[in-house]
């Protein structure tokens, strides 16, 4: 494969506005002068449910134990954060990973059909996955913030009189 003949990916039909977004992101055993291993570093650790500053210290070799350190890696993490490749990157390693919409169905419906699961739990990942391809709508009224409207009370409620009682008193 030529340089010219790089490998598509999804990363090349979005926004094309966006500088360099014809390089490769993926883990694509054709380009790896195109990877970052850094990303993939802080996206490894935060997958394992390590701490965003420390991810980033670890993948850069930053000493966290300083004070400075630590500031340096907080803030190279944020700003890491706001840059639109590195999640783009953190999605697509999500999906390599198998964690995609489809993946995501397929695991409910053998849940839903699965006749050990517990009869809530199913009924929660019907209801969850109606929600999410929006066969439920869920609606507020934006007047109250979704509070109860009470109607509001006009006049006090009229006794209806007995007409032989009324002329017994009028004689």
């Amino acid at each position: 494969m030529s340089k010219d003949d790089k490998p598509t990916n999804s990363l090349d039909t979005q926004d094309d506005d966006v500088e360099g977004l014809k390089e490769t992101w993926l883990t694509d055993v054709d380009a790896p002068e195109n990877y970052n291993w850094g990303w993939r570093a802080v996206i490894d650790d935060l997958l394992v449910g390590e701490s965003g500053y420390v991810a980033y210290a670890n993948a850069y070799d930053i000493d966290i134990k300083d004070e400075k350190g630590r500031r340096v890696a907080e803030a190279s993490y944020s700003r890491l954060l706001r840059n639109v490749k590195f999640t783009r990157l953190w999605k697509l390693v999500l999906e390599e990973r198998g964690f995609n919409e489809h993946k995501i169905d397929s695991v409910m419906l053998e849940m839903i059909a699965d006749p050990m699961t517990p009869h809530q739990t199913r009924r929660a990942l019907i209801r969850d996955f109606n929600e999410l391809n929006g066969r439920i709508i869920n609606r507020t009224d934006l007047t109250t913030l979704g509070e109860k409207i009470e109607r509001p009370v006009v006049m006090a409620e009229i006794n209806a009189r007995v007409a032989d009682a009324d002329k017994a008193s009028t004689e």
